[in-house]
């Protein structure tokens, strides 16, 4: 499980659980892929926050 820190909106009645914006990728450099529908976390950025 990894846990990740920013800034979000609830809306209700979304089709989606959770819309991951432009900005949360670049800061936590996730990758999305769509082949597979997941998201791929960088292992070196969570690292970071654990020392």
């Amino acid at each position: 499980m990894y846990r990740f820190s920013d800034e979000f909106m609830v809306i209700e009645g979304l089709s989606n659980g959770i819309i991951i914006g432009a900005k949360t990728l670049q800061a936590w450099r996730l990758k999305l892929d769509f082949e597979r529908d997941e998201i791929i976390i960088d292992p070196k950025v969570t690292r970071l926050w654990l020392l």
